[in-house]
């Protein structure tokens, strides 16, 4: 496919996409108008008035972990990008395994942008992990368990 198919191509999507866009913002101003529409907008305003007493608004605590989590994801996903679409990285990185934590393998080489991809995966991971067991909070059922192992007797061959 050629730079001007693609150009092509693009010139009837957008318009499209907009056209869509269009009709759908008018079709949500037509339903507004319905006598039945409007007596249920009456009778279910979209709000909820706060019990006496409640706080007002997110505590802060809860506005720095969205934002962290949010900041954790945008570089997870740019970084996967990074990992995808780089032909030759730059540099790369070898695991020393001559320290106190060796493994039975020779260690292998990877790029930088794979290694910083991997390691924010897996403080995304330890970040959104629940406390400990010894604590009062405790997941919905069937979430967050972990997939039970096989014994070590049956991994090896």
């Amino acid at each position: 496919m050629t730079k001007a198919n693609r150009w092509i191509k693009l010139v009837w999507i957008v318009p499209a996409v907009l056209v869509l866009l269009l009709a759908v913002v008018l079709i949500a101003q037509w339903l507004r108008q319905i006598p039945a529409m409007k007596s249920f907008m009456t009778d279910f305003p979209g709000e909820s008035r706060l019990p006496e007493g409640a706080p007002v608004g997110f505590p802060a605590w809860l506005g720095w972990q969205h934002f962290l989590n949010t900041l954790l994801m945008l570089l997870l996903i740019r970084s996967g990008w990074m990992v995808r679409t780089n032909q030759r990285p730059g540099a790369y990185w070898t695991r020393n395994n001559k320290g106190a934590i060796h493994t039975k393998n020779p260690p292998t080489k990877i790029s930088l942008d794979l290694w910083f991809h991997l390691t924010l995966g897996a403080c995304s991971i330890s970040c959104s992990s629940p406390p400990d067991s010894g604590s009062a909070w405790s997941p919905p059922a069937g979430t967050c368990s972990p997939t039970p192992r096989p014994p070590r007797s049956s991994m090896r061959r």
